[in-house]
């Protein structure tokens, strides 16, 4: 394990549902062994955490360089196929900020040591309890616009699967995932014609990956 040195930049990313930390080593007599404690620097994080220093644990810290600017997550557009009945899309709702309350897809950040499709079939378990290997998603596409997520550079790694019939799923809510349930087409159309926008830019994800599930079985099909 690397030891940083007070003043360098660290990137903390933990495994679970927590955020990526930013921030800058100071010294505190306060710090453990096993801990340093950072001055953030993630001007949201920093927001609703309500406190602009925190202990981040050393064995998830990364020095900041020119390979550490951005940070990578995966998200899925799970459809419901049900014959004779309208197509359904598997949401979740922000639980938290950004876009706290708002329709996002299921997903998250990436860990040390998984691929894309891992990371994503993982988060779709841990906030709705679908299970969906990977070996059956399908690549939607990589969104990467620099402002599409306020904490900073996140990459997006779009996946998606049709799975036949209503699949039940887990009552639970995570830190950042709440009330997964499956949204009709028409529905979902409803929230976004009334005003309301989707977290990041998942609208544009969903578009996309209508659009290429359509292009393979045919909307009326499903």
């Amino acid at each position: 394990m690397t030891e940083f040195q007070s003043g360098d930049k660290i990137l903390s990313v933990t495994t679970g549902n927590r955020d990526p930390v930013e921030g800058v080593i100071v010294k505190s007599e306060h710090c453990g062994d096993d801990e340093y404690v950072i001055r953030v620097t993630n001007p949201l994080f920093s927001t609703y955490l309500n406190e602009d220093r925190v202990f981040v644990e050393k064995k998830f810290a990364k020095k900041v360089n020119e390979f550490t600017k951005h940070s990578v997550a995966a998200s899925l557009a799970i459809f419901s196929s049900v014959l004779g009945r309208e197509p359904k899309v598997l949401l979740i709702q922000r639980g938290k900020d950004p876009f706290k309350g708002q329709y996002a897809l299921p997903g998250g950040f990436v860990e040390e040591g998984e691929t894309t499709v891992h990371a994503a079939a993982r988060e779709l378990k841990e906030e709705t309890g679908l299970e969906c290997p990977g070996e059956v998603l399908d690549l939607v596409g990589v969104f990467d616009a620099p402002g599409r997520d306020p904490r900073g550079h996140v990459i997006d790694v779009v996946y998606s699967a049709v799975v036949f019939g209503e699949p039940k799923l887990k009552q639970e809510n995570t830190d950042d995932a709440v009330a997964p349930r499956w949204v009709s087409f028409s529905e979902l159309t409803d929230y976004i014609d009334s005003g309301n926008k989707m977290a990041f830019d998942h609208e544009q994800s969903l578009s996309r990956a209508i659009s290429y599930v359509d292009s393979l079985l045919g909307i009326r099909n499903w």
